[in-house]
């Protein structure tokens, strides 16, 4: 509905049975309350509302001036009618043992769910025990004193389900205009808000777009509050959320401004290439991916995933998925927008160091010192077993290096104690906080049943990358990458990850946390609030462990280079195969102890009779990647720009392989259509088939 002069009314600093009056005048005319708030003495609270006239009206009814018993026996009361009510605004003021509240009540579906007097911690402890359960607040306020803040609040449910925040529960600036830029940035709103008697701010945020935009401002003297609302209306914007407090014996208000109540609806759509040369038949098969995908992508709540599937070398489905609003207010996804890889990255990572130790005398017995001639902050070199790593523990996780060295230098620091570090950090601070780090363990150090020691290998792959840039020459990873991998490969849609939100491109896809969380920049100079995919992750320093982005066709072609045994672009068939055995070797002797996984650029390689199964996922921050197929066949590479849900489907590696089985894919390619040429030997007569069965690896 657009809101006008005729169906939006709202009453400001009302006290008592002028308020009462105004309401049952407006309830009389078909109004009903959006937005309710108390403030001043529990003897004689002022009343700020809203009130707009739907067509028809909903059942609705309003109490005022009560307290918290008379509110509680209110609601058993309304439920109890054959047509129950249930509140959907309660608003209070007064001090924590003293308090009035006022409240209205409407037709739910489902019942809500109430609390009366919370403590700050315990405010935050229920928004979250609530979103767990699936709901949203409905509505929200604060009351108590300066030193005594108290909340009440009502969730309803979410089937949306809708994203939400509300970890400003008494925010004041610098934090408030932080993290109100920081949820704007990413497409978030203010929902809902309520003044505090500290002088904060508590807001609720959504990502759900209104149709034709809102705007804020808050703790607002008098004036300042009618000149917005003049200046609001001149644009044909009306206040639909109003949030007062007393201070200094004068009134204060926040409010949200809106056009309409106009929701933009989220849209699933695809994009991409049909396959090439498929009949109906096939045709009909191929798209079941698509459907596949979209119940997966509506069960996780993704705004964007990107799926693509290689059959032996060719690529024959790539495509792209959106579930959000329609352009211009949302970008489709492509089969091109890069994502972040998170882990992922570790696969290039691990390719590229076995390429550059396929072209020049380093071997992975090689010693890592050797290469990189690492010291710490002080200038010596590390002693010990520091020494003693050498690639092929880099690449088989079990260096004996502090795998949390990195993350332990960025992120926490800058979360537990955002003036006590110095951020952000460079990789030459991450080179000499490694060499300074004690060590956990020796090199390639085994367990009691004899199998490796492995440890996740975080900090490995950052040296991994740092071997690779070595090695090559070049200053940095992303560098050495492009010369080992993406160049011989052909591919131009990788390359270092950028954690700043101002630096994202317009083929970068959003990254979006499904709880809209905010959190201390790891990378800006000011520690400011950053959304928490925008900096709480310092990529540019994650180098070969987690710090790139690519498009899912050019993750699969790394599965396709994988398949290639006829003119592979970057390997030998004995560096191939060498690099695939040493992987099924590396997680045979690595055990799953702990968790451990990680070999070779691989969660895991197991050999099943010839064939080879590889997987790498890779999950950080509204991050989600991965990469798994079997040896001979076909691999899948999935990005989403988000996290999972729990206890909604995940299994997309096997799930989308089976359908990919059911397709016959014909002799099409689509990696010409990306740009990227036929993998593989090529000739000017009849090209050789390439094997398609199982690769045969010298015993």
């Amino acid at each position: 509905m657009i809101y006008t002069r005729h169906n939006l009314k709202y009453c400001m600093a009302s006290i008592g049975e002028l308020f009462f009056q105004w309401r049952d005048e407006q309830a009389g005319e078909g109004f009903r309350p959006i937005s309710l708030s108390l403030a001043g003495p529990a003897s004689e609270p002022i009343y700020s509302a809203v009130m707009v006239k739907y067509d028809p009206p909903f059942r609705s009814r309003s109490f005022h001036g009560i307290t918290k018993d008379q509110l509680r026996a209110t609601i058993d009361e309304m439920a109890a009618l054959e047509r129950p009510l249930f509140p959907y605004l309660i608003a209070a003021t007064g001090s924590g043992s003293n308090v009035t509240y006022g409240a209205s009540f409407r037709e739910m579906a489902v019942k809500p769910f109430t609390k009366l007097n919370m403590f700050p911690n315990a405010f935050r402890d229920e928004c979250t025990a609530q979103r767990e359960a699936g709901r949203i607040p409905l509505w929200i306020d604060s009351f108590g004193a300066p030193d005594d803040v108290r909340y009440c609040a009502v969730w309803g449910a979410n089937p949306g389900p809708i994203a939400w925040n509300l970890d400003a529960v008494n925010d004041v600036n610098p934090h408030f205009q932080e993290r109100f830029n920081a949820m704007g940035s990413i497409g978030a709103r203010s929902e809902l808000l309520a003044m505090t008697p500290s002088g904060g701010i508590a807001q609720m945020f959504v990502d759900s777009r209104l149709k034709h935009g809102w705007s804020s401002e808050a703790d607002m003297s008098g004036d300042r509050f009618g000149k917005a609302l003049d200046e609001q209306k001149t644009a044909g914007f009306f206040p639909i959320r109003i949030a007062t407090n007393v201070a200094n014996n004068a009134v204060r208000y926040s409010a949200v401004f809106a056009k309409s109540d106009e929701i933009l609806p989220r849209v699933f759509r695809v994009r991409g290439p049909e396959p090439i040369g498929l009949n109906a038949a096939n045709r009909t098969k191929a798209a079941k991916i698509d459907e596949w995908m979209e119940t997966y992508v509506r069960a996780h709540n993704f705004r964007g995933a990107a799926v693509a599937v290689v059959e032996g070398t060719r690529l024959v489905y790539a495509k792209g998925y959106t579930f959000a609003e329609a352009e211009p207010h949302y970008a489709d996804i492509e089969p091109t927008t890069l994502f972040r890889m998170a882990s992922v990255s570790k696969t290039f990572t691990a390719l590229a160091v076995w390429k550059a130790l396929s072209e020049t005398d380093w071997s992975r017995n090689s010693a890592m010192q050797d290469i990189l001639k690492l010291r710490k902050t002080d200038g010596t070199a590390p002693g010990g077993d520091f020494g003693a790593i050498t690639v092929r523990h880099l690449l088989e996780s079990n260096s004996g290096v502090n795998q949390g060295t990195v993350r332990d230098n960025t992120v926490y620091p800058t979360a537990e104690d955002p003036n006590g570090a110095t951020q952000p950090l460079t990789m030459d601070d991450i080179r000499h906080a490694i060499a300074d780090a004690p060590m956990t363990g020796a090199p390639g150090a085994q367990r009691a049943n004899g199998k490796q020691d492995t440890k996740y290998g975080r900090t490995d792959y950052i040296l991994l990358g740092l071997v690779a840039a070595a090695i090559a020459g070049r200053s940095s990873f992303t560098s050495a990458l492009r010369h080992w991998l993406l160049e011989p490969l052909g591919m131009t849609r990788t390359r270092g990850s950028r954690s700043r939100i101002e630096d994202r491109s317009s083929d970068e896809a959003i990254q979006h946390s499904p709880t809209l969380e905010t959190r201390v920049s790891a990378v800006h100079d000011d520690r400011r609030l950053i959304p928490i995919a925008y900096g709480y992750d310092n990529y540019e320093v994650y180098g070969g462990a987690g710090g790139l982005s690519s498009a899912v066709v050019d993750v699969a072609r790394l599965g396709a280079m994988l398949n290639c045994r006829l003119g592979n672009p970057l390997f030998s068939m004995s560096v191939l195969d060498d690099l695939i055995s040493d992987a099924v070797a590396a997680t045979t002797n690595g055990g799953t102890h702990d968790g451990a996984h990680g070999w070779h650029g691989f969660d895991s390689a197991t050999d099943d009779a010839g064939t080879v199964t590889l997987g790498k996922g890779g999950g950080l921050s509204a991050v989600g990647a991965g990469m798994w197929g079997k040896t001979g066949v076909r691999f899948i590479a999935i990005a989403r720009n988000g996290e999972k849900v729990e206890g909604a489907p995940e299994a997309w590696n096997t799930e989308i392989f089976d359908l990919a089985d059911k397709v016959d894919w014909g002799s099409g390619d689509l990696f010409p259509h990306f740009g990227m040429p036929t993998i593989g030997f090529q000739a000017s007569g009849p090209v050789p088939v390439q094997p398609a069965g199982p690769i045969l690896r010298p015993k």
